[in-house]
């Protein structure tokens, strides 16, 4: 190997062996993630990026399936809800404009698009965020108790050296996306999440 190769490695450094890739995103395996990115091409994820309504300039390498690219929160929010629901919108402020005469000057409620995908694959995109919660080894699976019954998918997410965490997460009707600041990477801390989807 060269002085200047860097191994890319999960967060608690241990090596799992062969496990599903519902698993590995529910445990944000990282090493997995990266061999998915060089199997599809770099390329393909740029394109769904874009298909699920992220216009940030993206990086063109494998690490940026890790999030290595920066994407604002209102991006991240919108693409989840696109995974979600199927639509894609462009959030907007002002969603009508109504003229003195009556006409209708501008109407954004209108800008809703179908999510280009195959037939399927929201559901796998779906099922595969839910494993985030419902796997026990999951990363958010804190937020899979009695006291939160409702489906959740979402992904949780760390900077480098745990600084900041983040969880993006959808029910039924609701999206949230919340900012775990505390410098600590606590699982207990998604309950923060269900304080505010509820």
């Amino acid at each position: 190997m060269e002085q200047s190769t860097k191994w890319i490695s999960n967060y608690d450094g241990q090596f799992k062996g062969v496990i599903t890739l519902r698993e590995a995103l529910a445990e944000s395996r990282n090493a997995v993630s990266i061999w998915v990115t060089e199997q599809i091409g770099i390329d393909s994820v740029l394109l769904t990026s874009r298909r699920l309504g992220i216009h940030t300039p993206l990086q063109p390498y494998v690490s940026t399936a890790l999030g290595a690219s920066e994407v604002n929160l209102l991006e991240l929010a919108n693409a989840y809800r696109a995974m979600a629901s199927g639509i894609l919108t462009r959030p907007y402020v002002i969603r009508k404009i109504i003229r003195d005469s009556g006409e209708l000057a501008v109407d954004k409620e209108g800008m809703r698009l179908p999510v280009d995908f195959f037939d399927g694959s929201l559901y796998l995109i779906q099922e595969g965020l839910r494993g985030v919660v419902r796997i026990p080894s999951g990363t958010a699976h804190a937020l899979d108790s009695g006291d939160f019954p409702i489906a959740v998918m979402g992904k949780t997410g760390t900077t480098n050296e745990f600084r900041d965490a983040l969880f993006v997460g959808s029910t039924i009707g609701t999206l949230r996306q919340r900012t775990l600041a505390d410098g600590s990477l606590n699982r207990c801390k998604l309950y923060r999440w269900t304080d505010i989807s509820g």
